[in-house]
């Protein structure tokens, strides 16, 4: 027979279970309406015009699409990390619209390179990453193609986006010799710093796909990279909670439009290059692309570019706080001594690209970090302004049709 104490127990226990059972159905009801929720703004997204989209997921949307079809573009390789396919011929979506990307191979088997219009024999060639390979704009208003327009000394770009400087010493290692060239030029960027270290890594480890091992490494959650991949408000939500932890100022003043992203990385590179793990892995690289360029019988051009915070740096010391007395050259000083140091030459258009800016102009893309088509131009002017001065162009010959 049960003690008073025993029943008084039962009966607590009677009289909570229901409402356990009412909260667990009221959790359940709100969690499923949430649910709803997401999938009828998902829906409402995916069918909503895109001229009535919010500007905001417009871009962030451009953005994943152009991820994704870049994705389409390359395909894994043990010694580059990754290469572009070759014969391709598409629409790629970039910040000012579609763009026309075509690949060929030149001959190199399965292998693709950026077809800017210039033909065989190639007097110089250049590798490097976006910079090189002229993201957001046509092949006729890549700084390569204008360059080689210019000079009258046919070029070819081997730069590919994502690329560090350790990977562009081994596509020159690799590809640079069946050229033929008698100039090697390289874009360096400030993001190669932080690029090389991945790769570095990336090296030790031993994967056959630098960005497959990459998405693993920044987003090791499978559920995560599958909603990043196939949810609109995953990314909306993702890209906010990734805007709190930089410092970005928008600037509008006449024509002129910039959004400025202080990223880490650029900190990390801006503050103290000599200290980064990435310099020395750079240093290693030019040398090596140096070598390989004797190898070849050719001479070899560094090219350093700036940011589009380095090339505003005067709007934003007005509008950040912290900026004042930030050096941002001091990474193109640290590379230009070393190049000098070890007989390469240098072509810094920092300077050329700041004083255009200074003047109001619209070198860069609102949102990306890459260069217009003002922007092509006005480096290109700078690059053969420099190669010039050094006596660095080979030769002009008439281009043999491919």
């Amino acid at each position: 027979m049960a003690t008073p104490l025993e029943i008084g127990e039962r009966a607590a226990v009677a009289a909570v279970r229901p409402r356990t059972r009412r909260l667990r159905l009221s959790i359940g009801a709100m969690l499923l309406a949430a649910v709803a929720s997401v999938l009828a703004i998902e829906v409402a997204l995916a069918t909503m015009p895109r001229a009535l989209v919010p500007a905001p997921l417009r871009t962030i949307e451009t953005f994943h699409t152009r991820r994704a079809q870049w994705e389409a573009l390359i395909t894994g390789d043990r010694y580059l990390g990754f290469k572009l396919r070759p014969d391709l011929d598409m629409r790629f979506p970039f910040e000012g619209g579609a763009v026309p990307i075509r690949t060929v191979s030149h001959g190199l088997g399965d292998v693709g390179f950026r077809d800017i219009g210039t033909g065989a024999p190639y007097g110089a060639i250049v590798v490097g990453d976006s910079f090189a390979f002229c993201d957001e704009v046509v092949a006729e208003e890549c700084w390569v193609r204008r360059l080689s327009d210019a000079t009258g000394v046919s070029m070819a770009t081997l730069g590919v986006s994502g690329y560090s400087t350790l990977a562009e010493a081994r596509m020159l290692r690799r590809y640079g010799p069946a050229f033929g060239s008698r100039l090697v030029i390289v874009g360096v960027f400030p993001n190669d710093l932080a690029d090389n270290v991945n790769f570095a890594n990336w090296a030790r480890e031993g994967d056959d796909n630098f960005r497959r091992w990459l998405v693993r490494k920044r987003q090791p959650h499978p559920g995560a990279v599958w909603l990043s991949q196939n949810s609109s408000v995953y990314r909306l939500l993702a890209t906010a909670f990734e805007a709190r932890a930089r410092a970005v100022h928008r600037h509008r003043e006449g024509d002129l439009e910039l959004v400025l992203r202080f990223d880490d990385w650029w900190m990390k590179a801006v503050t103290a290059p000599e200290q980064h793990p990435g310099w020395p892995l750079m240093r290693e690289a030019l040398l090596d692309m140096r070598q390989a360029a004797e190898g070849m019988g050719a001479r070899l051009a560094v090219v350093i570019f700036p940011t589009k915070e380095d090339a505003y740096i005067d709007i934003a010391r007005r509008s950040v706080a912290g900026l004042d007395h930030l050096d941002v050259d001091r990474l193109p000083r640290l590379l230009g001594g070393f190049l000098a140091e070890h007989g390469i030459a240098a072509c810094d258009v920092t300077g050329e690209i700041r004083e255009h800016a200074r003047r109001g102009r619209q070198l860069y893309y609102k949102i990306s970090g890459h260069f217009n088509e003002e922007g092509n131009r006005v480096a290109a002017a700078a690059v053969q302004r420099c190669l010039d001065a050094g006596g660095l162009l080979p030769a002009s010959a008439p281009p043999r049709g491919r």
